[in-house]
């Protein structure tokens, strides 16, 4: 598909930091979708076969659960400042 926007309209979860990990450093991580969605929304899935249908319908979830706060965080810090507070652990 190929679509882009612009990073003031990005609301990306995993780099929100109330729903990063705290290491013990003091730096924040982001936490696997699997992971985010048992600790927020105390479902487990991914257990199978991977769907991509299933995680947009659990990251719309924990979206509308935090939209506001995204909202206002985004409103009140740069999207570059945003990206810095939070790693995004890599899966491979």
């Amino acid at each position: 598909m190929r679509l882009a926007h612009p990073p003031e309209d990005i609301r990306d979860t995993s780099f929100y930091p109330p729903l990063c990990r705290r290491l013990e450093s003091g730096q924040s991580r982001s936490r696997k979708l699997a992971d985010l969605v048992y600790e927020e929304l105390q479902v487990n899935f991914q257990s199978g076969e991977h769907s991509s249908v299933e995680d947009a319908k659990y990251v719309s979830q924990l979206w509308s659960t935090y939209a506001y706060q995204l909202d206002v965080h985004v409103a009140t810090h740069s999207n570059v400042s945003l990206l810095s507070r939070c790693v995004r652990v890599s899966t491979e």
